[in-house]
């Protein structure tokens, strides 16, 4: 990804300027936060390093909406649709205005990215319901809407909501091993009695 991250060395100390998410969601969204995991490239354009933050995330309908997925825009929200497993994030999401170390002021948005040329394309990701999780292989946040003028690249994006406790009912036994054989195996008390033969009960030796 070297030619498409030229931008970040430049501006990469920068401040955010304006950082209100463009994209509009439902009045009613319900949202949790959810844990992102990812690799993020330096701006030497060869080291990458760990990222784990959270962000908000909502469902409606087919419709997915996330909050603060770049981490530099906490407040920016973007939209995703869900069909099948697959999870389609549109390119060109305004994520907020960026701030240069030298006072230029940039529009950063969101893309995907096919790995190969610096085209703006839409995420195509994989959202496991049964799991609760979204697994991104990249996106970046760019300052041109032509082609990729990247601010930041983020790769390997795992992204996991809270799991369910898996907790079911309980069932009591209906019996308790009280007593134990030779062996040591327990011996369990029902309303037919104990089995019979020898059986050790509070250390003590008794034949049935």
């Amino acid at each position: 990804m070297t030619k498409t991250l030229l931008f970040a060395a430049a501006i990469a100390c920068g401040t955010i300027a304006h950082a209100q998410s463009i994209t509009t969601i439902p009045t009613d969204l319900t949202t949790e936060t959810w844990e992102v995991e990812a690799q993020s490239l330096a701006s030497d354009n060869a080291t990458w390093n760990q990222l784990n933050y959270t962000c908000q995330v909502g469902f409606a309908d087919d419709k997915v909406y996330i909050q603060g997925l770049a981490d530099r825009f906490p407040e920016a929200w973007i939209e995703g649709t869900i069909s099948d497993g697959a999870l389609t994030i549109s390119a060109g999401q305004e994520l907020g205005v960026f701030k240069s170390s030298t006072g230029s002021l940039y529009d950063i948005y969101f893309s995907g990215y096919d790995g190969q040329t610096t085209a703006i394309v839409d995420a195509e990701w994989e959202y496991d319901s049964a799991n609760r999780s979204i697994y991104g292989d990249y996106f970046v946040t760019t300052a041109q809407l032509t082609s990729i003028y990247a601010l930041d690249a983020i790769a390997e994006i795992n992204i996991i909501g809270p799991q369910q406790d898996g907790i079911g009912t309980v069932i009591a036994p209906t019996s308790v091993a009280t007593a134990y054989n030779l062996a040591g195996q327990p011996l369990h008390h029902s309303a037919s009695g104990a089995e019979k033969g020898i059986v050790i009960t509070n250390g003590r030796k008794t034949i049935k």
